[in-house]
């Protein structure tokens, strides 16, 4: 005599737990490596934006400043929200070209890095009787 009962016996219900259970872990990785990229492009984007900065500090410098760069312009750390992030720059003349300055930006923080170059021209004004 055989009995028919509606419903799941109690290995299906376990197989479809353990099914449930290795999809449910395979999309919280996934997730998480999502959260992941997004934190590492945020602060990709923030080191851009904050080496332009620098950047931008170095082609308004004197001719004198870009010669020989001052501490304050160097090298430093930024300021809150930004104190993971450092930088460094350096300023040196094109060989024979007068009065061309490469500019050199770099900025780091605990989980990466990124550069900026340029070029600036900077005309030495002539004193009057030269």
């Amino acid at each position: 005599m055989r009995y028919s009962r509606g419903g799941f016996t109690l290995l299906e219900a376990v197989v479809a737990l353990a099914i449930i259970a290795m999809t449910s872990v395979g999309v919280l990785q996934a997730f998480a490596a999502d959260l992941r990229g997004a934190g590492k492009v945020r602060d990709a984007l923030t080191a851009s934006t904050l080496a332009r900065s620098r950047l931008a500090r170095l082609e308004f410098a004197t001719v004198a400043e870009l010669a020989v760069l001052p501490d304050s312009l160097a090298r430093g750390k930024f300021n809150a929200p930004f104190e993971a992030f450092q930088w460094t720059a350096d300023s040196r003349e094109v060989p024979g070209e007068p009065d061309l300055y490469d500019l050199h930006v770099a900025v780091v923080w605990p989980d990466g890095s990124t550069e900026l170059r340029s070029r600036r021209f900077q005309r030495v004004p002539l004193v009057a009787g030269q």
